[in-house]
């Protein structure tokens, strides 16, 4: 049986009817996904900062006090006391020489001292009687002004002679040889049964506990060193950490090759376990009356061509929007680069989630950085 055409009508229409409902789903589909907000941003303010300008200086730890322990006499070298590397403090005995004759030479001056105040004091007995002889009328005044003179005479000796006791004494010191401060051995130039003689080096001792870092400093910059900047130090013993420098020095003549000074800076920080021959590196900041843009390192975007760009959030009718701004970064410090052109103050830019925006594409900002 064939069917007729009203039975075929109703068939049509039901596939026109399906037709119009999945073109107005897919309309509606797509002023959804119009509608739709855009991936999650987080942006931060460019800020603007003082453009101190700053340089690094490469230098070496050296202890501020070395001395080169020699002898004022010659002499058998009996003790040594330290050995290269041992720690000492001050006052201690490093090396002693044979003070057998010193000491002889002293125990005769101070026996002299002894007969010439013994003398001394009969000269005064004498001249005291004679007091009494001149006012009874046994001696005459000439008489009692001679025994007066040989009192003077016989002090003077000893007065002369203690001197003399006194030389030998520190004579005999000087057979020690002692630590002017606290410190390292860093070398030692002789031996136990050694003659030294008078100025020879005999010790090198080093204060491994004052320590600085010194560096060669540009003419350029000498001035401003000099009217105070801001300075810290960091060594590679120590991972790079930096530390404030305390007191610096700076030297008042310079190389007249390299046109530049050396520069002694000490760590506030004491006993920081660095010792003289370490590397170590300078920063000195000088203060300026410019300014510079800073952002975060994470706004900053590279591209393949080597430019640096940043994604600007700007306001434009409902949502917020981002463009692609071209910028010439700085110095970085931290989590923060300095952009030397390309932004202004106050404006927002991405920190989080511009791996892959677009220019113009709406976004929707979930956090504010800083």
């Amino acid at each position: 049986m064939k069917a007729t055409t009203s039975d075929r009508k109703p068939s049509s229409c039901a596939r026109l009817s399906g037709l119009v409902t999945l073109l107005v789903l897919l309309a509606a589909g797509s002023g959804a996904t119009a509608q739709s907000p855009g991936p999650p941003v987080v942006v931060a303010d460019a800020r603007e900062i003082a453009a101190d300008e700053s340089i690094r200086l490469p230098g070496t730890v050296v202890a501020t006090r070395v001395s080169r322990l020699s002898t004022a006499i010659g002499g058998l070298v009996k003790v040594i006391a330290f050995d290269l590397g041992d720690r000492i403090e001050a006052g201690d005995t490093i090396v002693e020489l044979d003070d057998s004759l010193a000491r002889h030479a002293l125990d005769q001056a101070s026996a002299a001292v002894e007969e010439a105040q013994a003398a001394a004091a009969e000269k005064a007995r004498l001249y005291n009687l004679g007091q009494n002889l001149t006012r009874r009328g046994v001696i005459t005044k000439d008489q009692l002004d001679t025994r007066a003179a040989e009192m003077r005479m016989a002090r003077a000796v000893v007065r002369r002679l203690r001197a003399d006791e006194a030389a030998q004494a520190e004579l005999l010191q000087r057979h020690r040889i002692v630590a002017p401060f606290a410190g390292v051995v860093a070398s030692r130039d002789t031996e136990v049964g050694e003659w030294v003689a008078p100025g020879a080096n005999i010790v090198e001792l080093v204060a491994d506990r004052e320590v600085a870092g010194e560096v060669t400093l540009p003419q350029e910059f000498v001035a401003s060193v000099q009217t105070g900047v801001s300075i810290t130090l960091s060594f590679d013993a120590l991972g790079g950490r930096r530390f404030p420098a305390g007191q610096i020095a700076l030297s008042p003549s310079g190389d007249v090759r390299t046109r530049s000074f050396r520069l002694r800076i000490a760590p506030q920080s004491d006993d920081l376990g660095i010792a003289p021959g370490m590397s170590a590196q300078a920063f000195i900041a000088f203060a300026t009356e410019k300014s510079v843009i800073a952002i975060p390192r994470d706004a900053l975007v590279r591209q393949p061509d080597g430019r640096a760009i940043v994604w600007i959030v700007g306001e434009t009718g409902e949502s917020p929007v981002v463009s692609a701004r071209e910028v010439i970064p700085g110095r970085a410090e931290g989590d923060s680069i300095r952009i030397t052109s390309g932004l202004q103050a106050g404006e927002k830019v991405v920190v989080r989630g511009n791996e892959s925006l677009q220019a113009g594409q709406p976004v929707r900002i979930v956090g504010h950085g800083s």
